[in-house]
């Protein structure tokens, strides 16, 4: 009669797997080995798009609205009503300036908060828990995931553990 296999040791055999599979352990990767997979992968993370500042101004003439405004202006200059050309130039250019600075201002303030969002998980490297750039994690890390923590997104998950309370409320 074939024994059967208890939670605990499915887990373990699951485990021991795949850190087979990935050339890892159950102590985690070495350093120097991290560092070597690091650097032959692929970033995991996009690329950032950035758009020069003039490119956003200029951004700001364009589009179905603005080109109203602005034919609004040639046609006062055709018919010769320089007062109306002005306002209508003056308004244009306030507009612009402001969406400008109001993006501006929005973009500065996701730069803050991304730089305050040190996003970090924990991997277990030469047998010690350290902490590493979200982005970091290579195949072959033995990652720890709790509740509120990052993890790469390729994950393979081998053990759980649920807390709960010790009584009820």
């Amino acid at each position: 009669m074939p024994k059967t296999l208890t939670q605990d040791d499915r887990v373990k055999t699951a485990t021991a797997d795949a850190c087979a599979a990935a050339g890892s352990g159950p102590a985690g990767l070495a350093k120097d080995e991290a560092g070597k997979r690091l650097a032959a992968s692929v970033p995991d993370e996009p690329a950032e798009h950035t758009v020069s500042p003039l490119r956003k101004l200029i951004g700001y003439f364009l589009g179905p609205i603005p080109f109203m405004i602005e034919a609004a202006a040639v046609l006062s200059a055709l018919i010769g009503h320089r007062e109306d050309l002005a306002i209508i130039l003056v308004l244009l250019l306030l507009n612009a300036a402001g969406g400008f600075w109001q993006e501006h201002k929005a973009g500065n303030a996701i730069a803050l908060v991304k730089s305050r969002l040190a996003l970090q998980a924990r991997v277990l490297r030469d047998v010690a828990w350290s902490a590493v750039a979200a982005r970091e994690p290579v195949y072959g890390d033995v990652v720890r995931a709790r509740l509120g923590d990052i993890v790469p997104a390729e994950l393979k998950i081998t053990a759980a553990t649920t807390s709960r309370p010790t009584s009820r409320p």
